[in-house]
């Protein structure tokens, strides 16, 4: 998808509602989920690494 570093977790993250974006809206096809709480986005996200 990318090299290291180009981004690809980071988009994840926000995607997933783990991080909130600086600038700009995130949407989900015609809805605009930027604020939505993480529990509202109705996904999921499988870390790589175990974080027990």
């Amino acid at each position: 998808l990318g090299p290291s570093g180009c981004g690809k977790t980071t988009t994840l993250r926000l995607v997933a509602g783990l991080e909130m974006p600086t600038g700009g809206r995130l949407w989900f096809g015609e809805r605009d989920v930027t604020h939505l709480a993480t529990h509202r986005r109705g996904l999921g996200m499988v870390f790589q690494n175990y974080a027990l």
